[in-house]
């Protein structure tokens, strides 16, 4: 699929929070905002796969009576 280029402005507080969050979980920028878009859109198959098993596994929690 072809990419676009979308440049936007964030404060300082707010970037070094979503770096040393996306370092945790090693993710890249990009991919991390890719995510967070595709959550926000109900893009679930751009999901990272560690979210998408993350939230299976709540459902499934939840359907065995567990959450």
């Amino acid at each position: 699929m072809e990419s676009r280029r979308l440049s936007i402005r964030v404060p300082d507080p707010l970037l070094n929070q979503l770096e040393s969050y996306l370092d945790q979980q090693g993710l890249t920028v990009t991919e991390g905002v890719l995510a967070a878009i595709a959550s926000y859109v109900g893009d679930n198959d751009r999901l990272p796969l560690v979210e998408r098993v993350s939230r299976i596994e709540k459902r499934l929690a939840i359907l065995e009576g567990k959450g």
